[in-house]
């Protein structure tokens, strides 16, 4: 059964360059990684679901130092998914009155 347990630092990075978005979480300081030797339910949803509700692609790195997932995708199909204002709303003043 493929288990992740994190025992290191983590961390994510989230960035919109013009009509994209680019999210990725980092783990590190844990034990050494390896790829799987089978697709279970952990890797199908961090890769499969994560494409397929934001049609965007999703890249692993299993570098032995710590793995890496990197989803890129259209930066309006993540922000309305979530119920965010468009990338061009953010920054700007809300209408008062």
């Amino acid at each position: 059964m493929g288990r992740s347990r994190l025992t290191g630092p983590c961390g994510y990075l989230l960035g919109i360059a013009g009509d994209t978005l680019t999210m990725s979480w980092t783990e590190r300081e844990g034990p050494p990684v390896c790829a799987p030797q089978r697709r279970g339910f952990g890797t199908m949803v961090i890769e499969a679901m994560a494409k397929h509700s934001v049609d965007g692609a999703v890249d692993l790195d299993y570098a032995p130092t710590g793995l890496t997932w990197r989803l890129t995708c259209p930066t309006a199909n993540a922000l309305e998914h979530w119920g965010l204002p468009a990338a061009h709303d953010f920054g700007k003043a809300p209408k008062v009155g």
